[in-house]
């Protein structure tokens, strides 16, 4: 082909559908850094724009600024610790974030102020005043959310801002069909199931014990209860995240696991308690991720041990592959009693993972090369971590 004959075609050139589904894809800080200004009619192709996504963290008065000048065009807003935005003009939002925001922001979260509200996401409180406050927000909110205040709210999540009690005020919120909480006792998740009947997911995580009655539970499912919630506070020690349990929780595991159908077919028999959690590693190379193991609390708990595999590969002397990653964390020197709890089966399998025992390795092979050949196993251990390590929050 002749380069003469090579047509280039200028970004102003393209037709304006594919511009606005460009523009679409791009925040509000992208929109005006890179394409604002450069000429009349692009100009006037953003200003059209009737769908627009914005971010504002930590007071970021530029940020602040582009709130205000284009007000009407915003239908999707994520406030990260800003407790001095005020977004109560920003009526066209379909869509709302507020991650630690102020008490004052979420009485601000109005079906006056936002009228065509679908998404709404609330995560946790960066307020002096919050302690007091945490109880009387929350029901105040909800009081509005399960009375219909909000006609198109269709997905709600509320983590790290207290409990939720069950009011009478509450009436019907039809629209509502994915809800998560903190937390929720039996009662409230029946009143809420009542008050939403279209409810398609819904997800509370273990409420604190002084939130449960734990009177109609037997008594070792009281124990099991309460190391769960030991367990459960390990989280912001950055040990271990408490991601299921089939006996506390409702309804099924997490849904960001990718492989949910997998993980849901382990649950092969209701006599069993299954639970879902990841271990947070604080040694290299297993600090650049957490690991999921599955730990199956049989029908005869306390005097029959709980089994456990890890879900993901990991590569350590102390884990064998058997199917999804079995982990055969209970050795020759380690039998179980009714007297150990399941917070010292936890405990032991962090510190296995942390200080390997290569006395009593489960492959000879990665225990050979840990003792001979560190480097090397270091090498591939991290390429593992990275590949399949998870999250660490």
């Amino acid at each position: 082909m002749n380069n003469n004959s090579i047509h280039v075609t200028l970004f102003e050139d393209l037709p304006v559908e594919i511009l606005l589904k460009i523009f679409h894809l791009l925040s509000l800080d992208e929109l005006v850094t890179k394409f604002l200004g450069l000429n009349t009619y692009i100009n006037l192709v953003i200003q059209s724009l009737t769908h627009i996504k914005h971010t504002i963290i930590n007071n970021d008065t530029n940020a602040i600024d582009l709130r205000h000048l284009f007000a009407t065009q915003i239908d999707r807003l994520i406030i990260t610790r800003s407790p001095s935005v005020d977004f109560t003009s920003l009526n066209n939002l379909r869509s709302l974030t507020i991650k630690y925001g102020t008490v004052k922001q979420l009485y601000d979260i109005l079906p006056q102020h936002f009228p065509r509200l679908e998404i709404l996401h609330i995560n946790g409180l960066d307020d002096v005043s919050a302690a007091n406050a945490r109880e009387r927000i929350i029901s105040d909110l909800f009081k509005i959310i399960f009375s219909n205040r909000f006609p198109r709210l269709r997905i709600c999540t509320a983590t790290q801002i207290g409990i939720l009690v069950s009011k009478p005020e509450w009436t019907k919120s039809p629209a509502l069909l994915y809800l998560q909480l903190d937390s929720a006792t039996a009662h409230v998740r029946d009143q809420i199931y009542s008050t939403c009947p279209n409810l398609r997911s819904f997800k509370s995580f273990l409420p604190p014990i002084s939130a449960v009655s734990l009177s109609t539970f037997s008594p070792y499912a009281k124990r099991l209860h309460y190391d769960l919630m030991k367990i459960q506070q390990w989280k912001s020690e950055n040990r271990f995240i408490l991601d299921y349990c089939s006996t506390f929780y409702n309804g099924r595991p997490p849904s960001h696991f990718g492989d949910l159908p997998t993980i849901t077919r382990l649950f092969d028999s209701t006599d069993n308690i299954f639970i879902l959690g990841r271990i947070l590693p604080n040694n290299t190379p297993y600090n650049s991720g957490s690991f999921l193991i599955k730990i199956t609390v049989l029908s005869g708990y306390p005097f029959q041990s709980p089994v456990g595999c890890f879900l993901d590969p990991i590569y350590h002397p102390n884990v064998r592959a058997n199917g999804r990653h079995c982990c055969d964390w209970i050795g020759p020197h380690f039998q179980w009693t009714p007297t150990f709890t399941l917070v010292n089966l936890v405990n032991s399998i962090i510190h296995i993972i942390e200080n390997p025992d290569l006395q009593n390795h489960r492959d000879i092979d990665i225990a050979n090369e840990y003792q001979n050949n560190y480097e090397r196993f270091y090498d591939k251990a991290l390429k593992c971590t990275l590949k399949y390590g998870r999250p660490r929050i």
